[in-house]
């Protein structure tokens, strides 16, 4: 493990739970109990291509 893939994979991380943070709390709302409106909005894409991001980020991190 390089120090610098171990860092990214760590801000990587730090942005999934940011961007998860934030559709969770604008999806969980007492007004919004349907979790179904969350596909194709700009939230969950942003949530899904950072997902996206950690999963490369982690396979770059494993790599001797």
């Amino acid at each position: 493990m390089q120090p610098k893939a171990v860092k990214k994979a760590i801000e990587d991380a730090r942005e999934f739970v940011r961007r998860g943070e934030k559709l969770w709390a604008k999806f969980n709302a007492p007004d919004k109990p349907d979790w179904h409106h969350i596909v194709g909005t700009a939230e969950s894409g942003a949530l899904r291509r950072q997902s996206l991001e950690l999963t490369r980020a982690l396979a770059e991190m494993r790599k001797p």
